[in-house]
């Protein structure tokens, strides 16, 4: 069963609250601001943090050391700092039953400003095109938890290609341009939850800290939003880390919660369950 809608004429204008920004547009346009003012390290992570009395002492992956006033972690869902400072990320990924596959084909399987969709129970696929590309994602529930190494792109792709078989519509094509795209990406649906992002001179932004899952569509809407909250915490109480971070953990949580308890919401609406939740999505719509 699939559903086809044209979301934005080409050249058609956002509304004044909305933005639209490729992710590695904003990439680019954020390291053009600050390439001259700050020291930036590629090729590199964090190993190890030690904290002193007036700074954190960083330990790099090839070999190197240095001092700080503060860290950031701002390194994902994944997040090595988290893991090093805060705990293992079992303690506080929260399993949402899904899983996505998804890339970014240099071509349009669609018209442009157009998402299809297709659903079977428990599985589904959509198709995006936008800027002469096309987002081709792949969406599953399984009845329990799978186990994998999101660092392995073979066992990835297995799991893809696996959950893909024997589906109708367009998938065969679909699991094909997945597969072999440069972008390919699968992961779990999860959130992150924690009772502080905070702990010492250490504070987590964006997905590291608050991952609301792809299902909330604000990713990296998230992010800019929680570094603002931070950066407005330090102008406030300047030297005062501890407060600066007390009120963001503060000031920024209701936010969060609400858009996690959405997005939980979003998930279940968009991957019927059986037939009987197919047919009714498509003859009733969804609504959010």
């Amino acid at each position: 069963t699939g559903f086809s809608f044209v979301l934005r004429q080409p050249g058609d204008e956002l509304p004044d609250d909305e933005f639209e920004i490729e992710r590695d547009s904003l990439l680019y346009m954020m390291y053009d601001q600050i390439k001259t003012d700050a020291e930036l390290k590629f090729n590199n992570s964090i190993t190890a943090l030690n904290e002193t009395q007036d700074n954190i002492e960083v330990f790099f992956k090839d070999g190197s050391t240095d001092d700080y006033a503060y860290v950031f972690g701002c390194d994902g869902i994944h997040s090595a700092v988290r893991k090093i400072w805060f705990g293992q990320e079992s303690e506080f990924a929260h399993f949402l039953g899904q899983y996505f596959s998804i890339a970014i084909v240099d071509k349009l399987l669609v018209e442009n400003g157009t998402y299809q969709m297709y659903s079977e129970p428990n599985k589904g696929a959509a198709l995006y095109a936008h800027n002469n590309k096309t987002d081709v994602i792949f969406t599953f529930r399984t009845e329990n938890e799978i186990s994998y190494d999101f660092r392995k792109q073979d066992q990835l792709k297995e799991i893809v290609s696996l959950q893909m078989k024997g589906m109708g519509w367009r998938t065969a094509e679909l699991q094909n341009e997945l597969l072999n795209s440069t972008s390919f990406y699968f992961d779990k649906f999860c959130q992150i939850k924690m009772h502080s992002w905070t702990k010492g001179r250490v504070a987590l932004v964006g997905d590291a800290g608050y991952c609301a899952s792809p299902a909330a569509g604000m990713g990296g809407s998230l992010a800019i939003i929680g570094a603002t909250a931070l950066a407005d915490a330090f102008i406030m109480f300047q030297d005062d880390y501890q407060s600066a971070f007390h009120s963001y953990n503060t000031g920024l949580r209701p936010f969060i919660e609400e858009i996690q308890a959405e997005a939980v919401q979003t998930l279940e609406k968009l991957l019927p369950r059986t037939d009987g939740d197919v047919k009714a999505m498509w003859e009733n719509g969804i609504s959010f």
